[in-house]
């Protein structure tokens, strides 16, 4: 599934696009790689951008072309122009149990019940689940409104919700692994590891970072295409295999689909599994993730989706998520979405200088930065270095946010079209606040 994306408080053009993305299975059971936490072939993997690191501290405007979506901004913080992390006496950041899910405090409660208020009053939300983590405090979360209108089932902590393109930096995080294993060279055409993809040129790292040119499969989707029916990788990959590269790679920053489909096609062939029993081997089940699930079948207790109609929400049938695949084909909790931060910033899941690659800005031809790394936004939020990301499927709408310098998670999931970039603004203003209260 497709994202939009803006930043900070930056005022872009309506988003009245739902994106249509999900995820599929394709099988096969080998035996199956080692994963070592580290690699000597690590090293190798932050290369290109540690020889020449970027100037970020003055980024000009960059263009996402993406299906009927606006023109965004995005920017880049320097490590210059970071505030450092305060110290905080607030109980927000320290002690409890990191795995353990904990209603807001009177204080969160008093601070943020405000903000979803604004939130629906700017546009109505069937549901909402909030989930916040500071340092090594407990794991906060919430739910608003109602996971259900028709059945009268109210949201709650554990409502699941498509997690839409927040799956790309899961995705990102295993092909990061194989490379940590030498099963994979990140400057490396994805042709020699995919032999029946003809498009020359293309590597690795250009298609986490979204600057290969690939034509972005969702671009064909439409309100009249059935998503009812399962599909395949290779038939998801059949509808952009012979569509010419929208321009040389490397030289523009164009979000696309079909790139992160092609990762998971190169997670399958280099490893011998099926790309969620990858995900669920190796990614999932080491960061502790017991919420999150590959959404095909669908899985039991998602969340009712709904599309905003002359104001009107209005319910949505529920897609086959195999439409997504390892763009956009995980479910999952917003509880789930902060463990899953909280394990890839500790160094669960990837080696440190892995993280490092997956948090630094593609940089172009030109010497321009893309504000975008492998699966995530990188932003300036108020001085504020922010990693984020949000994600659209039919009916449902997710952002996610991480201040890495200050160690804090912000996640909303809600089961409502649009929504992406009001979640954002509203994990934005939640962020304020806690650094109000810290």
């Amino acid at each position: 599934m497709m994202s939009f994306y803006k930043v900070g408080s930056t005022k872009i053009l309506p988003a009245i696009l739902v994106l249509f993305l999900l995820l599929s299975v394709a099988c096969a059971t080998d035996a199956p790689p080692e994963m070592p936490p580290d690699s000597g072939n690590a090293e190798a993997i932050v290369a290109a951008t540690t020889e020449a690191p970027p100037r970020v501290d003055e980024l000009p405007a960059t263009t996402m072309t993406l299906f009927l979506t606006p023109t965004v901004i995005t920017t880049v913080v320097s490590a210059e122009t970071v505030i450092p992390a305060t110290q905080a006496p607030f109980a927000l950041c320290a002690g409890g149990e990191l795995a353990a899910e904990t209603p807001f405090p009177t204080e969160l409660t008093a601070q943020i019940d405000p903000i979803i208020d604004q939130l629906q009053a700017r546009s109505p939300q069937a549901g909402v689940s909030v989930a916040i983590q500071c340092g090594s405090g407990p794991l906060f979360v919430r739910a608003y409104g109602d996971a259900s209108m028709e059945a009268g089932v109210p949201a709650q902590p554990d409502t699941v919700y498509s997690l839409a393109s927040l799956t790309k930096q899961y995705t990102a995080a295993a092909v990061l692994q194989l490379v940590e294993q030498g099963l994979i060279d990140l400057d490396a055409p994805i042709s020699r590891y995919l032999p029946d993809w003809q498009q020359a040129g293309v590597s690795v790292r250009q298609l986490l970072n979204h600057t290969g040119g690939v034509f972005s499969y969702t671009r064909l989707y439409g309100p009249n295409v059935d998503l009812s029916a399962e599909t395949t990788p290779d038939t998801l990959i059949d509808l952009f295999a012979d569509a010419p590269l929208d321009f040389p790679p490397g030289t523009q920053f164009s979000y696309s689909d079909s790139g992160y489909v092609l990762l998971g096609k190169l997670i399958e062939t280099v490893s011998g599994q099926s790309y969620p029993d990858y995900m669920r081997q190796y990614v999932l089940d080491p960061a502790g993730l017991n919420d999150t699930v590959y959404c095909v079948p669908t899985p039991a207790g998602i969340a009712q989706p709904y599309e905003l109609r002359s104001n009107v929400l209005q319910p949505v049938a529920l897609i086959n998520f195999s439409h997504a695949y390892s763009a956009g084909g995980l479910c999952g909790t917003a509880a789930d979405v902060v463990r899953w931060q909280k394990a890839l910033h500790s160094g669960v899941v990837i080696a440190p200088v892995s993280l490092q690659a997956m948090t630094t800005s593609g940089v172009l031809a030109d010497g321009s930065p893309t504000g975008y790394g492998f699966g995530l936004f990188i932003e300036n939020d108020n001085g504020r270095r922010l990693l984020g990301h949000n994600g659209v499927a039919p009916g449902f709408s997710a952002w996610s946010s991480y201040y890495p310098d200050d160690d804090l998670s912000v996640v909303l999931l809600a089961n409502t079209v649009p929504g992406a970039f009001l979640l954002q603004d509203a994990a934005t203003a939640i962020a304020q606040a806690l650094f109000t209260i810290r």
